[in-house]
């Protein structure tokens, strides 16, 4: 029992003892911080050159998933950047899906505007969606059974 003590202890000191000597330097971390803000214009800037790349990219779509992919490209480019406009085209993803009859695109789009809710906490408008919804979602899963 007193070796295992002994070598716990041991291990316990020299890992307490690596932990201090890691140095954070304040000073460093407050200038690459402001290095990162004086950058977030051309973050921006760069951001939204991709997404004109992606609209620029719109052909005629043959199929309405097509469309709803182009849709769905841009609600992922927009979430990473302006929620307003992923709603949007979350939004555009449902009245595709729902003029199609695809219903599990339908619900998918359902999802990423909750879900835009809940990250922006806007639980309220995330509470209204239908609990019907995820109902007959969780219903159109394949489940095995034993």
């Amino acid at each position: 029992m007193k070796p295992l003590f002994i070598f716990i202890l041991s291990f316990l000191i020299s890992v307490a003892s690596k932990a201090q000597k890691t140095e954070f330097n304040i000073e460093e971390e407050l200038l690459r911080l402001d290095s990162v803000v004086a950058n977030s214009a051309n973050y921006d800037r760069q951001k939204l050159q991709d997404i004109d790349n992606i609209k620029r990219s719109m052909g005629g779509f043959v199929t309405p998933t097509e469309r709803y992919n182009f849709y769905k490209r841009l609600y992922d480019e927009y979430m990473k950047f302006d929620s307003d406009s992923a709603k949007h085209y979350a939004s555009m993803c449902y009245k595709v899906a729902c003029r199609s009859n695809m219903h599990n695109y339908e619900v998918a789009a359902i999802l990423d505007r909750a879900y835009i809710f809940i990250t922006g906490g806007e639980l309220i408008d995330a509470q209204r969606i239908p609990d019907h919804f995820l109902y007959d979602f969780l219903n159109s899963c394949v489940c095995v059974r034993c």
